[in-house]
């Protein structure tokens, strides 16, 4: 396809890419450089702390986390939740100032573009990297939905899309990729069990850490807290963390990950709501560990069930299926280390998940 001049929106609140934990911010750098090595010309609006061969546009020097929202507001500011979206706000303005040096804009902010898009001529596309079904939960965040349901939206999963009650225009279900040449594949991985990422109950922590104690396997866990998660994970994991059965190794970042992922003998992913995707799947398998988890989300439509791990839909099978990853041969077990290798080779890359973009891009813009 011809050159294109692309806006990529991010979320002011993590830099691109993400030093941690930060799903959404790695695709979006996925996606941004893919794009630039294909020739476009891309603009990147996102933190000042960004790294990118795109040009960098930012409103901020550092991404707005807790601590540098605060810096910016008054007391009386702080307690009042919506004017925490004022930075953020004036963020995505800086895009929409300069929609005419634009053939497409891709925003991955939620609903902070919507704002301006009726009073813009470029075509713009917005990835959703939330949940459709709780959104819709939220009076605020239904009634944003419903206004703005003829945008052009992107699902990254059916599970997604499906949920939603409101007929949203989604214009393509696009998965996610990773570059899977930056996941070492190991054959002959440890004997321990990896959980990997945010902190918080609807993660399943609990019922990692429940498999890990039936079984008396090794439990490696990775990942960051949130404040509105301190108060759980210190009554409720920080008590079952012994540092032999049970290890907390905090929070990683991309090469650490990367060791965690691929030394492991097996994810779990007991995920306890609809998640839309869950990165941390394709990039275990892309090291080739395979993946058990819950039959929520995007699960099923990215491990392929007796093959990639298994599909569970409790804790107690999930204890059974670690098991029978645990006692398969070992010939047996290298097979599905290759499967789920392969897996992500042929669907999960962010080659694919960019000519995808590319698509839509052309839709939009009538190419």
């Amino acid at each position: 396809m011809r050159k294109l001049k692309i806006a990529q929106i991010a979320p002011p609140f993590i830099a691109v890419p993400p030093k941690t934990f930060g799903g959404t911010e790695a695709v979006i750098a996925n996606i941004t450089e893919e794009l630039v090595k294909r020739g476009h010309d891309v603009t990147l609006f996102a933190s000042g702390d960004s790294k990118t061969s795109a040009k960098l546009v930012s409103a901020f020097p550092k991404a707005l986390r807790y601590e540098e929202l605060s810096k910016m507001l008054s007391p009386l500011a702080q307690k009042l939740n919506w004017m925490y979206s004022l930075p953020a706000m004036y963020h995505v303005a800086q895009a929409f100032e300069q929609t005419q040096d634009f053939d497409i804009i891709h925003d991955h902010t939620h609903y902070l573009s919507c704002f301006f898009s009726e009073f813009s001529k470029t075509p713009m596309v917005s990835t959703y990297h939330g949940s459709f079904s709780l959104a819709e939960k939220s009076p605020i965040e239904k009634m944003l939905l419903e206004k703005y349901k003829t945008n052009n939206w992107i699902a990254i999963s059916g599970s997604q899309k499906n949920e939603s009650k409101i007929a949203i225009n989604i214009v393509r279900t696009i998965h996610h990729g990773v570059h899977v040449e930056a996941f070492k594949y190991e054959e002959t991985p440890d004997e321990y069990i990896v959980w990997l990422g945010r902190i918080t109950d609807r993660k399943g922590i609990n019922e990692a850490i429940a498999v890990a104690k039936s079984l008396h396997k090794k439990l490696l866990i990775s990942g960051n807290v949130k404040d509105r998660d301190l108060e759980y994970f210190q009554k409720e994991i920080a008590p079952q963390i012994d540092n032999t059965l049970i290890v907390y190794d905090g929070p990683s970042d991309h090469k650490r990950k990367t060791a965690l992922l691929r030394n492991a003998k097996v994810l779990l992913y007991p995920v306890k709501w609809e998640e839309p995707f869950g990165m941390v799947m394709i990039e275990a398998m892309a090291a080739g560990t395979p993946v058990v988890g819950f039959a929520r989300g995007a699960v099923p439509e990215v491990v392929i069930d007796g093959k990639t791990g298994f599909v569970v839909l409790n804790t107690k099978e999930m204890i059974a299926a670690t098991k029978k990853i645990y006692d398969l041969p070992e010939n047996e077990y290298k097979m599905m280390r290759k499967a789920s290798r392969a897996h992500i080779e042929a669907h999960f890359t962010v080659e694919k998940m960019v000519d995808a973009y590319e698509s839509v891009y052309s839709q939009l813009i009538k190419l």
